[in-house]
């Protein structure tokens, strides 16, 4: 085997990162650690690079040391990515997508850790290492500690929309060293040399090809109480997902985001990415296009009271002499330009040069979708 070369990375790189949103991390308490990932803002705008789609779960060192990663890059749907799936390659694994939170299993500083997306001691991150050392009761003399292990941890403190009937387990999906994934076949003899059992190991079938025809063949599956399928190609690292429609639909049954959620978010000047936390990246674009529906609904609004305005008030080339006075634009909304009686009310507030804010939301305030989910 050959091992893989360390990983690092310039601090001030990620520093830079993190100042323009792109990436968040998070210290550890007590060791010179911490967890680096991807942020919604990056997902939303789409703003991949090298380095955000290497930070998901990534734990670097106050150096920039890659410490553990649970895979090599971030990995999107297939629909997302149809254009890039590799063309040439040995063959393709077909992994069942989990639907439990992930985890990334690595030995620093004289004992194993347990990290999740945003902790090194999370409630699902400590259960999860409770289900592994009551599985595995020498895993600290047993498990090899030069590698690192991604795994989903499914327990009842994870929120998810597939129903494990209450079991606790935890599933290992990948091995990595130096930051950098093993071929699935090397990290299943790391699996086997750790002792680690089958049925904790995420199912696998392999493929010799993959197109049109084993896609469709995997989508149109859509099993209920199922998430979908990993696909995972070889030699290549290239990952990408397809998940279930009908696990799509229940997720955002889940979510619970409506449009009135975006549209209150956005009346309230907050980031939309805090509300992007709680959609599924899936339904980016559906954000997007109420974002942008509402966007302009205002702006049109405000442009046509801003042109009825100045060009009563100040004239079409600002050579108005002398300024008429309110009633006599009160007069030309109510005989001449006979607006609706909102318009005339936004009119009269920029004549009297007052806040448009609370009446102009008011007014785009879109009717609510219960749910964003449409097939």
């Amino acid at each position: 085997m050959v091992f893989p070369k360390e990983k690092k990375y310039d601090l001030k790189v990620l520093n830079r990162y993190i100042n323009e949103k792109k990436i968040f991390k998070i210290d550890h308490p007590d060791l010179p650690i911490s967890i680096y990932n991807y942020t919604r803002n990056t997902q939303y705008n789409n703003d991949w690079d090298e380095i955000t789609m290497a930070m998901r779960l990534t734990i670097i060192d106050d150096k920039g040391k890659v410490i553990a990663a649970p895979f090599n890059s971030k990995f999107f749907n297939y629909e997302e990515v149809r254009d890039k799936v590799p063309v040439k390659g040995d063959y393709v694994y077909v992994q069942e997508k989990l639907d439990g939170s992930l985890g990334l299993l690595f030995f620093y500083a004289d004992k194993w850790h347990l990290a999740t997306k945003r902790s090194f001691n999370s409630d699902i991150g400590i259960r999860g290492m409770e289900i592994l050392r009551n599985t595995y009761t020498v895993m600290d003399q047993s498990f090899a500690r030069e590698f690192s292990y991604a795994v989903e941890i499914i327990c009842k403190e994870s929120k998810n929309v597939v129903d494990y009937k209450n079991k606790n387990r935890v599933i290992f999906l990948s091995a990595s060293m130096n930051g950098t994934e093993l071929h699935w076949t090397t990290a299943l003899g790391v699996f086997n040399y750790n002792g680690i059992k089958k049925k904790d190991i995420v199912k696998t079938e392999q493929h010799m090809s993959f197109g049109e025809s084993l896609y469709n063949s995997l989508k149109e599956k859509n099993e209920k109480n199922k998430e979908g399928y990993v696909l995972r190609f070889q030699p290549d690292t290239f990952r990408m997902k397809i998940k279930y429609e009908e696990y799509i639909r229940l997720h955002s049954l889940l979510t619970g985001v409506s449009n009135i959620d975006i549209w209150k978010h956005l009346k309230e000047g907050r980031d939309i990415s805090e509300l992007l936390e709680e959609v599924p990246d899936e339904f980016d674009k559906w954000v997007k296009g109420i974002v942008k529906d509402i966007g302009y609904h205002r702006y049109a609004i405000m442009e046509r009271c801003g042109k009825i305005h100045d060009y009563f008030r100040y004239g079409k080339y600002n050579d108005r002499e002398p300024e008429p006075s309110k009633e006599d634009f009160i007069d030309h909304l109510d005989n001449y330009a006979k607006v609706e009686p909102k318009i005339r009310a936004l009119c009269l507030l920029i004549w009297d040069r007052k806040s448009t804010d609370r009446l102009v939301w008011k007014m785009i305030r879109p009717k609510e979708e219960k749910t964003f989910w449409k097939k």
